[in-house]
């Protein structure tokens, strides 16, 4: 009982302590608490990283060999697939014609290729 008393006091004092110091010391812990985090909202700041995995591998693997291929190919590797499921049979065709050409519409889609071979371009064709 008389050791719980004894470290109760110890943090009632050391409490006291604390609080006596921010009391005095208070504006010089703010500064140096404000400086701190500008400085680490700096430094989060001009943070850039790089995810391209690419960086994890080495220069003559296979994998980075067929990096290589398929920016040759399609003059960048950052791709995105998308794929679409059509659920109205009829009218497949139309439908697809109707994305792609929504798709090409968009500034930041440089290419597009489109399950239909070329002739379904033109879909009066297919009507007749």
């Amino acid at each position: 009982m008389r050791k719980k008393n004894r470290e109760s006091g110890n943090e009632r004092n050391r409490l006291v302590n604390y609080i006596g110091f921010l009391e005095k010391k208070g504006r010089i812990v703010f500064a140096f608490a404000a400086l701190l985090m500008l400085t680490a909202l700096t430094g989060i700041i001009r943070t850039d990283i790089d995810t391209d995995f690419s960086a994890f591998i080495s220069n003559d693997s296979g994998t980075a060999v067929a990096m290589r291929e398929m920016e040759a190919v399609f003059g960048d590797a950052e791709q995105l697939l998308l794929l679409t499921e059509v659920v109205e049979p009829a009218g497949e065709e139309e439908t697809v014609m109707n994305v792609t050409g929504a798709l090409s519409g968009l500034d930041e889609i440089s290419q597009i290729q489109s399950p239909l071979p070329p002739h379904f371009g033109d879909l009066s064709e297919v009507r007749n």
